[in-house]
């Protein structure tokens, strides 16, 4: 693997664990800033998780299809978009819509994650 390869790995993989524990951090200003209630507080933490769990090992088979650097541009680009309508949300329901989003963009990312074992 190159260096540019390996870099670009790892600089995804920072982004993905940087977003859980900055909003893992800021739950409390969200939940009075929105107004949400705890169970949904919740929610807006777990769903990502969920999210990249359930489709981790669909997302790697999409990359043995399609290749791994396609899918990760579009992990990728899913990730950033939901961000940006996370960053946006007038509401928690929409906040965790995007949080979802985020967690199928970290997984079609992560499907490339057995390059580097």
């Amino acid at each position: 693997m190159r260096p540019r390869e390996l870099a670009a790995l790892l600089l995804g993989s920072a982004l993905i664990s940087l977003d859980g524990t900055a909003v893992t951090v800021a739950l409390p200003a969200i939940g009075r800033g929105l107004e949400v209630p705890f169970s949904r507080l919740q929610w807006i933490g777990n769903a990502p998780l969920l999210m990249l769990a359930a489709l981790l090992l669909p997302a790697g088979a999409l990359a043995d299809r399609y290749g791994r650097a396609r899918l990760m541009r579009i992990g990728l680009l899913a990730f950033g978009g939901a961000s940006i309508v996370g960053a946006i949300a007038p509401s928690d329901l929409v906040l965790i819509a995007a949080r979802c989003l985020q967690g199928a963009g970290a997984a079609l990312r992560g499907g490339d994650v057995h390059i580097i074992m």
